[in-house]
């Protein structure tokens, strides 16, 4: 038999032994035989006789060739656990970690068979020196002011063997950027392998809050075994805390009216992620916005808030840079709106939180809100006139007005002329109920332009008729008259629009009172024509004024100036109405009579 091999060693790695010695003559191979310390039984390990050299070492550096073998542990690809290998019928496993194993070689001759062996080596001793897997699926959840960090849970090596010892656990680490590989380890204590699938752990952190938008911060996690093996960082996962804190309400915030539009100006909030700034609208009351909860709603209902416009911070501080302040103008009220308009800014941030609370302001905000209006330049329409009344040594006019919040006066005009030479007479300053109208002793014109606490969000009852008393008029003479509407900023109604009405004074102890004639078609003017007794006298009558109504019982109103003869045509009919007509005469001192009885007409 072959000599037993000289200078065999085994040295130990993970799973795994190399065993090395010297070769023998005329071998053709060689037999290891492995036992367990203290005392086992030798079993051969290799399931063909070795004939293979060794050039690297178990840590992959280069050795002088040599004879050997590496005795390893063989493991199953999908489960991870250890597998024996067949040798001459028998299963045999690889060497376990913690284990201190001793080998004997034997060289084998051209007949296949084994010689002497030699002596078993000292003890070798594999050990876990493999780092465990990367931790996977990584993610980062927002829970909360907290970032929870989960992932799936390790339980193989590098290389995909279990890690039979189990895991002693995880370290956390944190940083500020995704491609930062030294990141810092932010877990006081080693976290545990988990019972269940997945390992998870909560940053708490209050570094991780940002105190202006959401930042975001990156995790890796690096895996520890039972033996202190340490894994590689594992790929980073992001994520950030919500940003819950508004912005500070801006302020310093105020309006200026103008013929166009109305301007908002405030001061830029100094937080770095402010994104945008929000312009609300609702309308004012005598200057103030009331919330639904105050008393006065019952009857003032100024309205929600809407949010108008929006603009950015950079076009807020490109105003400002101009300005002083941040500037929006809003465009969308309607021109000559006499309403008063509430303003109210809020700032939004990144993570668009808005300042303040909605859709209601806090009490705070309710001092930052403006009310203004447009800076009127548009006059009121003009009054209705619905009578002039001769009066004994006076003219009674009395007239409507479309409602108008900023209606303010209503001006008197008296002309001895139709068309031309009217001049201002008088006139009313409008009150508001209960308190009666004040008579005015010059035209009215404001000291400047009126603000919105003069204006209510509702026009008052008042606001829409008038009436004034003639006092200077002359008996006999005939007067025609218009009336003004004034606003507040002393935008008057064009007199040009106003229709003009006549009549005249007179004084009592008049002449008798007229009798209807007739009520007849006139075919040339598509009219009625009245006529009357006594007739016109130069001498004895001013003239003559007819009365309509539509009814016997109705109201009668002038459709006549005074008329210097004894018959009136009305041309203002419509064919198949029924119309009923009065006639009152006027002595040459202007002195009326009592109106004459009724008389129907009807244009078929």
């Amino acid at each position: 038999p072959l000599p037993a091999p000289a200078a065999v060693r085994a040295v130990a790695g993970d799973s795994r032994v190399m065993v090395t010695w010297e070769p023998v003559e005329n071998a053709t191979g060689y037999d290891l035989h492995r036992r367990t310390v203290p005392g086992g039984s030798a079993v051969k390990v290799n399931d063909a006789p070795v004939v293979s050299m060794l050039t690297r070492d178990l840590d992959g550096n280069e050795i002088a060739p040599v004879f050997g073998l590496v005795d390893y542990r063989r493991f199953d690809d999908a489960t991870g656990m250890p597998l024996a290998h067949e040798v001459d019928g028998a299963a045999v496993e690889g060497p376990a970690n913690g284990t201190g194993y001793q080998y004997q070689v034997a060289a084998i001759n051209s007949f296949d068979q084994p010689g002497e062996r030699s002596a078993f080596t000292a003890a070798a001793v594999p050990g876990d020196k493999t780092p465990p897997g990367l931790p996977a699926d990584l993610s980062v959840e927002a829970v909360g002011q907290t970032l929870v960090v989960t992932w799936t849970r390790v339980e193989k090596d590098q290389y995909g063997r279990r890690e039979l010892d189990g895991m002693r656990g995880y370290h956390v680490y944190r940083s500020e950027s995704q491609s930062d590989m030294s990141p810092a380890q932010i877990n006081p204590a080693i976290i545990p392998q988990p019972p269940g699938a997945t390992a998870r752990y909560v940053d708490a952190d209050p570094a991780i809050r940002s105190q202006f938008g959401e930042k975001e911060f990156y995790y890796r996690i690096r895996c520890v075994d039972a033996r202190g093996n340490a894994s590689a960082l594992s790929s980073a996962a992001g994520g950030h805390v919500p940003d819950i804190t508004p912005p500070a309400i801006p302020v310093a915030v105020e309006a200026e009216g103008r013929g166009v539009g109305i301007s908002v100006l405030w001061r830029p909030n100094d937080e770095p992620d402010i994104e945008s700034y929000a312009i609300m609208r609702s309308l004012c009351h005598r200057g103030e916005w009331f919330p639904p909860e105050h008393a006065q709603k019952r009857e003032i209902d100024c309205g929600p808030f809407a949010m108008i416009a929006e603009i950015s911070h950079a076009e807020a501080l490109d105003s400002a840079r101009v300005r002083g302040k941040a500037v929006f103008t809003d465009r969308t009220v309607p021109n000559g709106s006499p309403l008063c308009y509430a303003y109210w800014v809020k700032a939004r941030d990144r993570s668009q939180n808005l300042s303040g609370s909605w859709p209601y302001p806090s009490a705070a905000e309710r001092a930052g809100i403006v009310c203004q209006r447009l800076r009127d330049e548009i006059p009121p329409p003009p009054p209705v006139v619905t009578a002039v009344r001769a009066l004994d040594g006076r003219v009674g006019i009395e007239w409507i007005s479309a409602p108008s919040q900023d209606l303010h006066a209503f001006h008197v005009y008296r002309s001895e002329e139709e068309r031309d030479g009217f001049r201002w007479i008088g006139g009313i300053r409008i009150e508001e109920p209960p308190a009666p109208h004040a008579s005015l002793s010059a035209p009215y014109a404001p000291a400047a332009p009126s603000g919105c606490g003069e204006i209510p969000l509702v026009p008052h009852d008042g606001m829409t008729a008038g009436s004034f008393i003639d006092k200077s008029a002359d008996p006999k003479t005939v007067y025609w008259y218009r009336v003004a509407a004034v606003d507040k900023d002393g935008n008057e109604s064009p007199l040009e629009r106003s229709v003009p009405y006549s009549t005249f004074t007179f004084k009592k102890d008049g002449p008798p009172a007229p009798a209807i004639a007739a009520v007849r078609k006139t075919a040339a003017s598509c009219g009625l024509e009245i006529s009357w007794t006594p007739p016109y006298d130069a001498s004895a009558h001013l003239g003559f004024a007819v009365f309509r109504s539509p009814t016997e019982e109705g109201v009668y109103r002038q459709i006549s100036p005074i008329v210097a003869g004894s018959s009136y045509v009305d041309a203002a009919i419509a064919a198949g109405a029924v119309y009923w007509y009065k006639v009152q005469a006027f002595d040459a001192d202007g002195r009326p009579s009592e109106i004459s009885p009724p008389m129907m007409g009807r244009y078929d």
